[in-house]
């Protein structure tokens, strides 16, 4: 007998640590091998155990399948007591968890170090708090992006993407420096901005005039790089001022010249001609229009629902958008824009957000143009090279056999579409009993959901299936070749 003939590692200590690895490892296996949940009660796997193993506890099917998956997101800052601190976030099952937040003042700003904190970041989700991470993503500075490689490196099947939200403030920042006709009206936003909340007694006014014409505040807002939409809200509020601001010039223009030495009053007139020039206003409802669709985007990213599939689309909405503006004088900007979301897309996760809008049943390969991916072969070759990095071995004949039956909706999915559509008439119930059909452009906006689901074979609502893994591989597929967005039926379902 096995258990009579064989000697194990009985005097070794096992500590908590080594049990929760193990049964990382045990849940890990059973997905690589394809083997049934209920291998773990198998007698000579216990007998296994027992004689090499005595201090492990095996786990029973229902552990291996409740041990839950997470991402970790890391982003440092400073604060106002000038002490940087490092925070570190985990989501699991839908849920987002404060782990911990670090003061890293006296740590020395290198990737090493940014490593060595991720990694107990990670021992502390995975001992703690029971939890496989999967993902780990920070900005996209250089030392994030080194201590990614090294974290790859350490870790082959952890996944490590870039910020997306990161990266279309990228493409913000690309977009601000275009130098055309329109471009030096940027600087003076910032001057007339920066003029405003140096001036109390302005404000004072404006406050007066505000409350005499509208019967509210509005705020002015300082556009800042590092603050998502910070730009198109500045821009935004700016242009909800203007008939307050062009009151104040014309009542109150010798009061504000009044005061102040003569440096501050050159300012003050600065500001004074900036509110008087019509092309100036022209200029910041161009820049509102033009950073609009960045900032919806953006929008999606940084919300607690986003999910993959939402990243694919979004990229697609963004160069429908800009490649259908015919206007020359926004040609710089839109090609601006177009050449830095191509940028952005090559450095991004590309073939885990394809898969992540394939996975998803309301869409599956619809958005996509009929390229090779899209083929029998093409989808095979995706998902097995997902499937190799995810989990260190080839992928099993059942995974092409399931994406093949997933595909036409046979066997084991035959009814994926009627789960679809029941979901969605919930979906629908929920949001008829909190809409007012009284109105008539509430009316409208349902007929032509209606429309759109009759026309494309789905409905604007979403409905995703959470991709839990993220992965960078190399891919060098094109933005503009790879995906037709349903653009409007994304932004109806986004309003």
């Amino acid at each position: 007998m096995l258990g009579q003939t064989l000697h194990g590692f009985s005097d070794q200590p096992w500590s908590t640590l080594d049990q929760a690895d193990w049964e990382i490892g045990l849940a890990r296996l059973t997905a690589s091998a394809g083997l049934p949940l209920r291998w773990v009660k198998n007698h000579e796997w216990k007998v296994l155990c027992d004689c090499f193993l005595p201090q492990a506890k095996i786990p029973s099917a229902k552990v291996l399948t409740q041990r839950a998956n997470a991402t970790l997101q890391c982003d440092g800052w400073t604060g106002e007591n000038h002490h940087h601190l490092l925070g570190f976030m985990m989501t699991a099952q839908r849920k987002l968890h404060t782990v911990k937040v670090h003061d890293a003042s006296r740590d020395p700003r290198t990737a090493e170090e940014l490593l060595r904190q991720i990694l107990e970041a990670i021992s502390k989700i995975e001992t703690e708090w029971g939890a496989t991470v999967i993902a780990c993503t920070t900005d996209a500075s250089g030392k994030s992006q080194k201590a990614h490689h090294l974290l790859r490196e350490k870790f082959t099947h952890l996944v490590v993407p870039d910020c997306v939200a990161h990266q279309w403030n990228l493409i913000v920042r690309d977009l601000l420096k275009v130098k055309d006709d329109y471009g030096v009206y940027g600087d003076m936003v910032q001057e007339l901005i920066t003029w405003l909340h140096s001036k109390t007694q302005v404000l004072a006014i404006l406050h007066e005039i505000q409350m005499a014409t509208i019967g509210k505040t509005l705020a002015v807002l300082r556009a800042v790089l590092t603050h998502w939409l910070s730009h198109y809200l500045a821009y935004h509020c700016l242009l909800e001022l203007q008939p307050a601001l062009e009151l104040l010039v014309t009542k109150h223009e010798a009061t504000l010249m009044s005061g102040g030495d003569v440096r501050s009053r050159r300012k003050t007139q600065t500001a004074i001609n900036t509110i008087k020039n019509t092309t100036f206003w022209h200029a910041m409802a161009r820049w509102k229009t033009l950073l609009e669709p960045i900032s919806l985007m953006t929008n999606v990213y940084q919300a607690a629902q986003a999910r993959p599939e939402h990243v694919m689309i979004s990229f697609g909405f963004l160069h429908f958008h800009y490649s259908k503006i015919e206007n020359h004088t926004d040609l710089a900007a839109c090609t601006a824009v177009l050449a830095s979301a191509e940028r952005c897309w090559g450095q991004c996760d590309q073939e885990v957000f394809i898969a992540a809008v394939i996975v998803n049943p309301f869409y599956k390969i619809l958005p996509f143009q009929k390229i090779p991916l899209t083929t029998h072969a093409g989808l095979a070759a995706l998902f097995g090279r997902l499937w190799s990095h995810f989990y260190n071995s080839d992928a099993p004949l059942d995974l092409y056999t399931d994406l093949e039956d997933y595909m036409s909706g046979s066997h084991d999915f035959v009814h994926i579409d009627i789960y679809k559509f029941a979901l969605l008439s919930c979906a629908e119930k929920e949001v008829c009993s909190q809409v007012d059909f009284s109105r008539k452009f509430t009316k409208i906006i349902f007929r032509v959901l209606r429309l759109i689901q009759l026309i494309s074979g789905m409905d604007c609502h979403i409905l995703g299936h959470c991709l839990d893994h993220f992965i960078l591989l190399p891919c060098a597929f094109s933005l503009s070749a790879q995906i037709l967005p349903l653009a409007s039926t994304f932004l109806v379902c986004l309003a």
